[in-house]
C-alpha cells in the first residue's frame, strides 16, 4: 500500500467523511483501495473519454481556472488521487477549483463520498453503485452481468475483508 508522505491520517479521513453522507466508510475504502491503493497522488488519462467531453463549458473553466482548452481538456479526461475522481465527473458535480486540487485527500474523498451518496439514492444495490462509480453509467453483458464485473469483485472482496476485520 502507497502511503502518503504526508502527514494525513487517510483512514480516519475516510471515516470521517462517509459518516457526513451517511456512507459505510469500508465502502469507500474498499474503491479507493481498487482504485489508487491509498495513493494520493495517483493519475490516470482517459484519452477514450473525449467524446464524452462538454465543450461548451470547457472554456468557461479554462478561463476560471487559467488554463487553456486544451488543457482544461486533459484534465477532465483524467482521474486523480485517492478514489480516481474523473476531471469531467468532478466538474458535473460542481467543483469549480483547478483539478490537481483533488489530489487533496479531504477533497477527493469528500467528492468521492458525494458521488457514491447520489449513485446510492439512484440505484440502492451496492454492486450497481461500485459498477456505475467506475464507468459513469451501467452497464450489462449478455449474461445479465456488468461490463465491469471483475471491477465490482474486487471492490467487494476488499469490502469483505475490511468487514472481517471490524
Amino acid at each position: 500500500m502507497a502511503v502518503s508522505v504526508l502527514s494525513v491520517d487517510i483512514f480516519s479521513l475516510i471515516e470521517k467523511i462517509s459518516a457526513k453522507y451517511n456512507i459505510d466508510y469500508k465502502i469507500i475504502s474498499a474503491i479507493i483501495a481498487t482504485e489508487s491503493d491509498y495513493d494520493i497522488f495517483a493519475i490516470r488519462f482517459e484519452p477514450n473519454l473525449h467524446a464524452r467531453l462538454r465543450y461548451d463549458r470547457l472554456e468557461h473553466f479554462a478561463k476560471l481556472n487559467r488554463v487553456t482548452e486544451s488543457t482544461e481538456a486533459i484534465l477532465q479526461c483524467s482521474s486523480f488521487g485517492l478514489a480516481q475522481v474523473l476531471g469531467m465527473t468532478a466538474r458535473n458535480n460542481g467543483f469549480h477549483s483547478p483539478l490537481p486540487m483533488l489530489f487533496l485527500p479531504d477533497l477527493n474523498i469528500d467528492l468521492a463520498c458525494k458521488i457514491v451518496s447520489k449513485l446510492i439514492d439512484k440505484y440502492s444495490k451496492i454492486g450497481s453503485v461500485i459498477s456505475a462509480y467506475n464507468a459513469g453509467s451501467l452497464t450489462y453483458n449478455m449474461q445479465g452481468e456488468f461490463l465491469n464485473q471483475a471491477y465490482v469483485r474486487k471492490v467487494l472482496t476488499k469490502y469483505a475483508s475490511l468487514e472481517s476485520r471490524v
